[in-house]
């Protein structure tokens, strides 16, 4: 839990109950806003696509771009679980809900150094691909968020 709350600024973590609601507002803007540098810089190399004429390039950036976007929305959009962030809730619970944002952190990392590596002259469709699936898995993470948030304890 403490690397939870060491990998988001001013995070507290969960395991205390008047902390959760802010660690989780923290936890989705903090991805909310790595994902949003990430779409600033799909949109240079959109650009570049777009200069030089590479239409199938630019056709998965903008897919990219699109999932990204969705990503974020959800990750705006999503309600508290009144049970995990106003009731008593098991350690094993907490340390599951622990896990799991790690995963999606860790995978957030993946991809914000991946596509900020990124240049356009060496962009190859197998790169655009590693860097949409591992988007996808973050994608499938915030969208399951919500059910690892309300098993209460259930093994």
């Amino acid at each position: 839990m403490q690397r939870l709350a060491g990998l988001i600024p001013d995070a507290a973590g969960y395991r205390e109950q008047g902390d959760r609601a802010a660690t989780d507002e923290l936890f989705r803007g903090h991805v909310a806003e790595e994902l949003e540098t990430l779409r600033v810089r799909m949109a240079e190399l959109k650009t570049a696509a777009d200069e030089e004429g590479e239409e199938d390039m630019l056709d998965d950036l903008d897919r990219i771009d699109i999932r990204m976007e969705r990503t974020i929305e959800a990750l705006r959009a999503a309600a508290q679980n009144a049970a995990f962030f106003s009731g008593a809730v098991e350690d094993g619970h907490l340390e599951r809900v622990c896990a799991y944002d790690l995963t999606i952190l860790e995978d957030v990392a993946l991809l914000v150094r991946d596509t900020m590596g990124l240049k356009y002259e060496t962009i190859g469709n197998l790169t655009l691909r590693e860097i949409e699936g591992t988007l996808a898995a973050i994608e499938l993470k915030i969208t399951n968020r919500a059910d690892v948030l309300a098993d209460t304890g259930r093994n």
